[in-house]
């Protein structure tokens, strides 16, 4: 465990913007397993409405990527879920407004590859936003 409480191979200096970028491919990846292009694209998308530029969304993502892979194969991808909002929720200017904000941008990402599974023409937006409300209730007081 690293010294903000992380199980998984966490940045060491942790940033704002890693957190994020953790809950963004956290959501992703716990749709289907994989992050698509789609979602990929709505995170750089999400970095750069925050002002983050493309080459350093790119690496916050392959950061946040590895950390996630790390985590999942440790079986602690949740708790580095949990503790991510737990740090954000204690950051100096969070408020119920970002908060809302965060809630939209992983909607966002979740939806990204449509609410549809045109593979087995199934209706998967359901999963895809009770994930985004499991995550959301990480941040209740």
């Amino acid at each position: 465990m690293n010294k903000y409480g992380f199980k998984g191979n966490a940045p060491d200096s942790i940033q704002v913007v890693q957190l994020v970028t953790f809950l963004y491919v956290g959501v992703a990846k716990l749709n289907d397993g994989r992050l698509s292009n789609n979602e990929l694209h709505k995170i750089v998308q999400k970095h750069e409405n925050y002002g983050v530029k493309n080459k350093d969304s790119t690496k916050f993502i392959d950061e946040a990527v590895s950390w996630w892979n790390d985590s999942l194969k440790k079986d602690v991808h949740l708790d580095d879920l949990f503790q991510c909002a737990k740090l954000l929720k204690h950051q100096e200017g969070w408020s119920h407004k970002l908060k809302d904000t965060l809630h939209m941008d992983l909607t966002s990402i979740s939806t990204a590859d449509g609410l549809l599974d045109l593979k087995n023409d199934k209706f998967v937006g359901q999963r895809q936003l009770k994930i985004v409300n499991k995550i959301m209730e990480l941040f209740k007081d």
